[in-house]
């Protein structure tokens, strides 16, 4: 990558259910660690994933919440795709956000890139609810949570826990960047 795409060195994935993007971004950053669920990283296709991973000297994979809590780094960016919808708990998902603000960096630009559906609820969805969302997949050997928020239902959630929209790094319709603001008054 060259000096304007290259990503900042310190870039932590967030629950990679799906690691396709973890060699990218081990190839792009200095420092990219990934935090789990320690069952995820059974399903044959992030095991796949992870030993390619594992032959980058700076890739860690790290269980959550315990190593991720202990864990002592800090980041420029946070990944965290397709990852609070599947919290069936409203207290978990502030947990999860509440424990990266811990981990930006307060020297970086403290930036969550975020991303989440909106519109893919089916008739068989509305079947299946559970709290605030749907289970799905009931058929399948990984059933799912999910969940759905508009941009604005997303907009306001973020914002109460102190993350504000940068609207001029938005890149994409279902993808929007955070940037940390703690001293933000509520």
């Amino acid at each position: 990558m060259d000096e304007e795409t290259s990503l900042p060195d310190g870039v932590l994935r967030f629950r990679c259910r799906s690691p396709r993007h973890t060699i990218p971004l081990l190839q792009a950053a200095s420092k990219s660690p990934q935090f789990e669920y320690e069952n995820a990283f059974k399903r044959p296709v992030a095991g796949k994933k992870r030993t390619a991973a594992n032959r980058f000297g700076h890739f860690e994979d790290l269980v959550w919440p315990h190593d991720f809590i202990r864990s002592r780094e800090k980041y420029d960016v946070v990944i965290l795709a397709y990852v609070l919808q599947t919290v069936p708990e409203k207290k978990e998902r502030d947990i999860i956000l509440k424990e990266i603000a811990k981990k930006l960096d307060p020297n970086g630009p403290r930036r969550l890139y975020y991303a989440s559906r909106f519109g893919d609820r089916s008739d068989a969805d509305k079947l299946h609810l559970y709290k605030d969302g749907y289970i799905r997949k009931l058929d399948n050997q990984y059933q799912t949570f999910y969940t759905e928020w508009s941009l604005g239902e997303t907009e306001r959630f973020m914002k109460k826990r102190k993350f504000e929209p940068d609207w001029r790094l938005l890149c994409a319709t279902q993808a929007y960047i955070f940037e940390y603001q703690p001293r933000r008054m509520l």
